[in-house]
């Protein structure tokens, strides 16, 4: 068994992240005066960074100012400091595997469009500091995903072939970067879409449940 990498998305992959995300924007948007959205929504608002997702919820309730857009946003990033870690949990069974996978010497990697300190501090809410050995997060350096910077970054830093790479999302996001950063590409129907838009955004193998990872060792 060769040791090989895999590169999880964030939210929705590795954490149900999804009422921290819309609990945060509900407050923010309240505090404006604007209708808020329904928190299961957040699943096709997300995936792509806050400031796509906070316009894409602000367009649904009918505000399309750009000056009201930035300043909504601007008030979900300073909430979402403590809120990032609002009722966050892992997935039934992924914990458990994520185990066997470090068992057997490979790497776990996260990458992820939320703020990197954010990133982090999710993860490590989840699962306890160290347990991945690399998180990725947006920052200076990391643009966002499905910019390949984040994984060809993890591949560098662990001297391994993105042809021995693994890169897991529930998100066309997740699949176009993976196939930029020329990895095999798995999407998971656990997180916060459907497998029709996995498989379109070229997936190359859809899974259902976390046991199935163990499949690619």
């Amino acid at each position: 068994m060769s040791r090989k990498m895999f590169l999880f998305d964030l939210d929705g992959t590795t954490g149900d992240t999804l009422e921290s995300i819309g609990h945060t924007a509900k407050l923010a948007f309240e505090e404006f005066g604007i209708e808020p959205q329904p928190i299961p929504l957040f699943r096709y608002f997300a995936g792509d960074g806050a400031d796509v997702m906070i316009r894409r919820a602000l367009e649904r309730s009918g505000v399309t100012d750009p000056e009201t857009a930035d300043r909504v946003t601007a008030r979900y990033r300073e909430l979402f400091q403590e809120g990032c870690v609002y009722n966050v949990t892992s997935f039934p069974g992924l914990p458990k595997t994520l185990e066997k996978l470090k068992e057997q010497g490979h790497i776990l990697v996260v990458c992820s469009n939320k703020d990197h300190t954010k990133a982090c501090k999710v993860i490590n809410a989840i699962y306890g500091e160290g347990f991945f050995d690399l998180v990725l997060g947006l920052s200076e350096e990391m643009p966002a995903k499905p910019d390949p910077t984040m994984p060809l970054f993890a591949v560098s830093k662990f001297s391994v072939l993105p042809e021995d790479c693994i890169y897991v999302g529930d998100t066309n996001t997740d699949m176009k970067c993976g196939k930029a950063a020329g990895m095999f590409t798995v999407g998971v129907t656990w997180g916060f879409r459907e497998k029709e838009e996995l498989l379109a955004a070229g997936a190359d193998r859809i899974i259902t449940g976390p046991e199935e990872l163990l499949d690619f060792t």
